[in-house]
């Protein structure tokens, strides 16, 4: 797929046994939503070129999913076209390891990073500075430090860090005080930190 230089819509990958390595679509700047889900043996997302999304951003339940690139995907204030997503949702990938969103500065949807066993750290979303809904990073058993999300002034709807299971309840409770979170901050049953 790599010489495809349009979607018309929406991009679905969907319960494909076939797809393995990588799912590659270096040309395609915008789409209206990506959903790729439930494909057991894709091993790498690399939509480098991708900087706009109209709706949804869903990559769930793929079970050998190791890295995500999306470097270029962006978004600022008012009045930019970049708006990526309703929801930008990551879960359920359990030997996903790396997520690179580093353009991202403004998010003008909900974040959910759901349910990745072996995340370690959120390094590739150190561009984001503010979220316009619901931020959720919950049920990650390897994550051991927010860190990456450093830049983050500004969660305007609810935060939740919870049952994290190498995360220090500590840590994630200092990270959520520098927040200016406009509902409600919930941060709950993180377990951490787990032996070397």
């Amino acid at each position: 797929l790599s010489g495809v230089s349009g979607v018309g819509g929406a991009l679905v990958v969907q319960e494909n046994d076939a797809l393995s390595g990588s799912l590659e679509l270096p040309a395609v700047t915008t789409l209206w939503s990506v959903n790729v889900r439930e494909n057991p043996n894709l091993v790498c997302i690399d939509l480098a070129g991708l900087d706009f999304v109209e709706r949804n951003l869903e990559i769930e339940h793929n079970d050998s999913l190791a890295t995500i690139n999306l470097t270029s995907l962006t978004a600022s204030g008012e009045g930019n076209t970049h708006v990526p997503a309703s929801i930008l949702e990551i879960s359920y990938n359990p030997a996903l390891v790396e997520i690179d969103l580093r353009s991202m500065s403004i998010l003008l949807s909900s974040l959910r990073i759901w349910s990745n066993g072996t995340l370690a750290d959120l390094d590739g979303l150190s561009g984001l500075h503010r979220v316009y809904d619901d931020v959720s990073i919950t049920d990650n058993a390897s994550l051991t430090s927010l860190d990456g999300l450093f830049n983050l002034e500004r969660v305007v709807a609810n935060l939740n860090i919870s049952y994290n299971d190498c995360l220090d309840q500590a840590e994630a409770e200092d990270f959520a005080s520098t927040i200016d979170v406009g509902g409600t901050t919930t941060v709950t049953d993180n377990d951490g930190p787990c032996p070397p």
